[in-house]
This record gives structure tokens, sequence and C-alpha cells, in this order.
């Protein structure tokens, strides 16, 4: 390190070993009467000439050879013959501390003699970006932009409207005479930040912001169309992914846990986390495949995020789903067995297994059977299949089958079938029989329905009809019985309908009880489905009104209700009055205002909308949101903000007193 104190100047010399002794940027300016910021810039020089240094070094260099190169790249001489920093201004009123790297070269351009500074403040462009074009040998054009001056004159044709106040009053500040910095001094702002917004202010009234927005568009559609392009894009964007994925995941796991512990000290409840392990008590068979799959993924080491990208779903659906099947599984654990055949320990549901699995599905055969006889048949083995005896047995024709045992032994099978064969197809001689209901069986057809033969009969009309030989018995007529029930059925309906219907409304069925195919137990409450709603509707006079959805039956039931008030009620009166005799049989009706029932359809529909459907526990009861607002008086705005927004815990949310500024129910 005795080449430090050739290479660097002895301010730098100072900061620089201060730093390696450990100080901060800070202390080193208190101690050394620096600003912090030129102490870090000091640093940042220090290390860039030994950086040089070290690559000369490298690169075969001696040392003094070396350090005169540090020197001559940087700018400066031998420590020994450094000059000390000339303070110069400017020929605006701005006055600059040191002069830049050819600040003061005049530089013939568009036909006049400026220094290098002054043309960079006349079009408005970065010094050291333009030092540096300049520099690499480009054009006076590409230095100075594209060689055109902003003029800042305020035109007749330019619609101030577009521009705020703030540019509008720089505008007219420059067009008055006044330079950046004195405009920037009145506002409080930096000279470069005035700049910057009166050439934003120029190009907005002259139009060129959307000649910009289309170019831009244009250049992205040609990148967007560029195949190599896209493809080194794309193979960017995986390298950086790839590389990341795990540290971002491992500072999410940090983040969290540190939440986590902060929330522990604060003392809210935090539930605890889910072990996705699969345990051998675990029933597999009651999940889903879907779901089987996922945990066994879960278990060979993979993230929710890499199996969402397989299954096509989103990582938060993939971990509900693991733990809905965790939590199945835990509820339904296997008890530990014992197998009575192999002595083997497996897992099952309820004290009834007995087997394990292997020995379930397979045969487990019982000595001491062979040679039993039980009718035509004779018992060669028995074996234990899935918790039922089979018998293995030969009957007397020759032919081997397998039969339940417990069949065989109570006498319901005694042969393997060919008995019955002889007796299959006879049937009973009906000829000239007659049932009960006067119903005669003239001859057989020599037709079959099923296994039963179809019989010629004659009916009490005199009418000739066909019935099979298991229904000749039960049979009452070829059907004309039927409709002349029929017929004086709807005759007598139709009387009592025309009898109560007056005025496009019957009187009878608007008082009726439930009918037997009502699904939901209240008139005029149907469920929909595909909503999961109950929808509420009456039908008046012909016409179909419909009430609204709700999410509780109750009280799609009580609109309802309502409804069967105010419509009904004036006819009721009416129909009472014209005909009381056959009002006798219809029960009154309570009458309720008009103003609570209005009142109360509202609170019914405000309770039903769909985003305040959320159940909350508290106190050891479950309830709606809005319902726990109602019942403690409290704000449902301010709730919902401290449990969503803020995170607060349901205790802490409903505790809390609320300001009466946030209090709108009061």
């Amino acid at each position: 390190m005795d080449y430090l104190d050739k290479i660097l100047t002895k301010k730098q010399y100072e900061i620089y070993k201060m730093s390696l002794d450990g100080y901060k940027n800070i202390e080193i300016g208190e101690m050394l009467g620096f600003s912090r910021q030129n102490v870090s810039q000091s640093l940042l020089a220090s290390k860039r000439k030994i950086e040089k240094y070290n690559g000369f070094i490298r690169d075969g260099m001696q040392k003094e050879e070396a350090i005169r190169e540090v020197h001559r790249k940087s700018g400066s001489g031998s420590k020994e013959g450094q000059k000390k920093e000339v303070v110069e201004k400017s020929s605006d009123k701005k006055g600059i501390r040191g002069r830049k790297a050819g600040s003061g070269k005049l530089i013939n351009y568009l036909g006049e003699d400026k220094t290098f500074i002054e043309w960079c403040k006349e079009f408005g462009i970065n010094y050291s970006t333009a030092y540096q074009r300049y520099q690499k040998g480009l054009p006076l054009e590409k230095v100075f932009g594209k060689g055109e001056r902003i003029d800042y004159t305020i035109k007749e044709e330019y619609d101030l409207s577009l521009i705020s106040d703030e540019y509008r009053y720089i505008l007219e500040q420059k067009n008055a005479g006044k330079s950046f910095s004195e405009i920037a001094r009145v506002i409080g702002q930096t000279p470069a930040n005035v700049q910057t917004k009166a050439k934003a202010a120029i190009n907005k009234l002259q139009g060129k912001e959307a000649d910009k927005t289309a170019y831009m568009r244009k250049r992205h559609n040609e990148l967007k169309n560029n195949e190599e392009y896209m493809k080194k894009k794309r193979e960017y964007a995986r390298k950086w992914y790839k590389e990341h994925l795990e540290q971002e995941r491992e500072r999410g796991k940090r983040r969290s846990e540190k939440r986590r512990e902060e929330r522990i000290k604060n003392g809210e409840v935090v539930k605890e986390r889910t072990d996705y392990t699969i345990k051998e008590e675990y029933n597999l068979s009651l999940i889903s495949d879907e779901c089987k799959e996922i945990l066994v993924r879960k278990n060979n080491g993979e993230s929710f995020v890499s199996i969402s990208n397989d299954l096509g779903c989103t990582p938060a659906s993939i971990r509900a789903k693991a733990k809905t099947a965790i939590d199945i599984l835990q509820s339904k654990k296997l008890s530990r067995k014992i197998c009575r055949n192999c002595g083997k320990n497996f897992y099952a549901n309820g004290n009834s297994a007995k087997y394990c699995d292997d020995c379930k599905n397979g045969k487990i055969y019982m000595p001491g059977h062979e040679g039993e006889e039980y009718g035509e048949l004779k018992v060669d083995a028995v074996y234990r299949h899935k918790d039922d005896q089979y018998a293995e047995c030969t009957c007397s024709c020759g032919k081997k089958c397998e039969i339940r045992y417990n069949s065989i032994k109570s006498g319901k099978t005694t042969s393997c079938g060919h008995v019955n064969q002889k007796n299959l197809f006879t049937s009973l001689d009906l000829t000239g029989k007659t049932n009960k209901y006067g119903l005669k069986a003239l001859y057989k057809t020599g037709k079959k329905d099923g296994t039963c033969y179809v019989w010629r009969c004659l009916c009490t009309c005199g009418k000739e009809f066909d019935v099979a030989t298991n229904d000749f018995k039960i049979r009452k007529s070829c059907g004309h019985l039927q409709e002349e029930s029929r017929e004086n059925n709807i005759k007598m309906a139709k009387r009592v309908y025309d009898e109560y219907s007056k005025d496009g409304t019957n009187a009878l069925v608007i008082t009726s009880k439930i009918p037997q195919n009502n699904t939901s137990g209240f008139k005029g409450v149907k469920r929909r489905t595909d909503r999961e709603t109950w929808t509420a509707e009456i039908i008046f006079k012909g016409k179909r009104y419909y009430l609204g959805d709700y999410y509780y039956i109750e009280d799609a039931a009580e609109v309802r209700k309502i409804a069967e008030e105010h419509t009904h009620k004036d006819f009721l009166r009416w129909f009472s009055e014209e005909f009381p005799l056959l009002y006798k049989k219809i029960s009154d009706k309570v009458e309720i205002s008009e103003k609570e029932d209005l009142k109360r359809i509202r609170e019914i529909r405000k309770r039903n909308r769909k985003n305040r459907e959320w159940v909350l526990e508290y106190d050891g009861q479950k309830k709606t949101l809005i319902e726990w607002c109602a019942e403690l008086g409290m704000d449902y705005d301010c709730i919902r903000q401290r449990i969503k927004v803020l995170g607060w815990s349901v205790k802490k949310a409903f505790e809390t007193p609320v300001r009466k500024s946030n209090n709108k129910a009061k």
C-alpha cells in the first residue's frame, strides 16, 4: 500500500485511510470538515484510481510507469505537481465551483462561437452526457441532440390551457428575461428541474408529446415482432427468475416468520401452520386423486407455485385444496390394527376391520369343511374373501361352482342351478277363469311379457285386451274406469275453481295450504341453483311479479308475506262483502302499515347484499358482519376496514371504540 500516497491526493489519501480503519462517511466528514457527499465522491475517485493502477500492474507495467499513466488518465500530474482547483464563474449569474473538463472550450456550431457548457445549457442537454459523446468523436449534431434550439417564447398559436399553472408561470418568467436559476429560487426548486418542466411545456404546446408517444408505440411493436430480440429477452428473464427465485423464497419465509413472531408478541391469535406430511394413519381414499397428487408432490419438496404451474391453477387455490385434504384426513384418522391372518400391523377405519389389505383382497382358506354335503352340492374347500365366506363346491351333475357358504348351509341353495331349469318356463292355465273385478281370461296369445305369458281377457264393458299372468289378479278393467274417474275429477275441479275465481284471481288458491310439490316450505319461494339464492315471487290477476333474490330463505318468505298483504288484502275484503258464504272458509289476514313494510324490506335487502355475507366468529357465536355491527351498534365500513385493510383481529376490531367522526351509525 506504499503507492497510495503517490496515486491519491492528500485529501483522498486521508479519507481512504480512515475508511479502511472502519470509520463511516458521516464520521469522516465531521472529523475532517467535509460533507458526507464530498467524502463519498472522494472514496469513489480513490477506488477508481486504485483499480486503474492494479490493471496496469497486471498488464506488466512498472510501478513508476503505472503511476504516471494513472495521473494521465485521471487528468492530473504527479502529487507534488498537482495544481489547486480554480474557481471560476460562467457567463451567466450562476456560479460554478471548479471548472469542468472541456467546459471553457470554444465550439463553433450553427455559425456561432460559444463555450461547451453554454451550448449544453442552450439545448437543455446534460453536460456529462454531451462531453462523453464529444470525446467519442461524434458529430456536433449528435453531441447536442437533434441540433435544435429550444425556443421558450410564448406564441399566439399556443393553447396555454393544455399546461398547468406552474408550467405557465415558468414560461412567463422565462419570457420576461429571467434565468432558470432565478425562477428556481422563487419557486423553491432546482434549476435543472425548472428547465425540464419548461421543455416539457413547450413540447406539449407544440404537439411533440403525441409524436413521442406514437414513436414509442411503434418502436415497441417493432421489438415485439423481432423474434431474435424476444428470444433473448425470454432467456434473460428465465435466467434472472431462476437465479432470484430461491433468494426471494428465503426472503419471503424470513419476512413471514418475522411477522408471525411480532404478532405473537403483540398477543394476537396466530393460527398454527399446517403440516402437509402424509402419515401412516391417514386414509387417502377419503380425498380425491387431485388432492392426493398435490400432497405427494408437496412431500417430495415441490412448492405450491411449481405445482400450480403444472396444474394450471393459482398457488392460493392449490394451498387451499391441500389444507382441506389435510383437515379431512386428520378428522377421520385410521386406527391401528393387527391382522388376524398374518399378524401384520395395518390402519383401518372403525373396529370391524380384522384383516389387512393383502389378506382381505386375497383368499384365506379355512380348513375343516372338506367333504360336507348340502343337497346336490359337495364342499371341496371354504375360504374367506372381504369379510365373507365362500365355498368351492361340486354339484351332482359334475359342475364346479363357488357359492356363499351361508347360503348352502341354511338350505337356500341346494344345487348349481340345473334343478330349476326344468320348471323355468312353466305357467298357470287361466282359461275361463274370472278375477274378483269381473275380468275373464279367454285364451293364451302365445306372446310373453318378460318371463310371463300374455292372456286375452274380456272386460265388463265388452272390450277385449291383453293382460300378463302376474297382472291378472289385480287388473280391474281395460281402462274405461280410469277415464270416467278422470272426467269426473276435471268437472269437479272446474266447478270449484269457477266458484271461487273472481276478477281473474282465485280466492281459494291464495288462501290454500302449501302444495305437496313445494320444495322450499313456503309459498312463492324457490331455490335458484345458478346463484345459490332463494327467489321470491307472487302471481296476482294472471301476472307474475318478481320480488328479488335472497341468501336466507327466511328473508325471501318474509318479503313474500309482505307482498301478499299488499296484493291480497283488498281483494279478500271485496270478496268477503260480495260472497260472504264463501269467505267463511277463508281465514282473515293481519294488516301491516305500508311504511313498516317498506322499512322492513330495505333492511332485508341490505342484509342480503353479497358483499355483506361475511361470517365472523366472536364471543363463541357465528354471525355475519352486518349482523354483528347492528347488534354492537358499530359502523360497518369502519369495522370492515379494520379487519380487511389494517389486519386487526376480530376481538380487537369489535372492542376498540370508534371515534365519533368515523361512527356514521350514531
